[in-house]
């Protein structure tokens, strides 16, 4: 699947550290329409503690790898 294809502007940032998905959706997170958030529980929440701590208003799109791997 390749949405740069498709016409959408994709920037992919994999976490260095513990709340770096936070601080990344707290700096930037405004500049996107969509937030994907491709981890497990952890990101999922760092991800949104980022959105809420800055009120961006973010359509964010879970995809929990785990989850995928014992399906």
């Amino acid at each position: 699947l390749n949405l740069s294809k498709g016409g959408f502007d994709v920037t992919v940032y994999p976490t260095k550290h513990r709340l770096d998905a936070m601080e990344k959706v707290a700096s930037d997170g405004g500049d996107y329409g969509v937030i994907v958030a491709c981890g497990g529980d952890g990101t999922l929440n760092e991800v949104v503690n980022g959105v809420i701590s800055k009120n961006i208003d973010a359509k964010i799109l879970t995809i929990n790898i785990i989850n995928c791997l014992l399906k």
